[in-house]
């Protein structure tokens, strides 16, 4: 199983790099796709 913290989440995708372009909606997609890759 991968452990990503959230430090290491920040680091690897910065915040200032959402601002302005993703929906509420991106993000759930985002955090879908990061637990699909966890259960697998």
């Amino acid at each position: 199983m991968l452990e990503v913290s959230k430090r290491d989440f920040k680091n690897i995708i910065k915040e200032e790099d959402f601002i302005g372009k993703m929906y509420p909606r991106d993000f759930q997609y985002l955090v879908h796709q990061i637990k699909l890759i966890h259960e697998n």
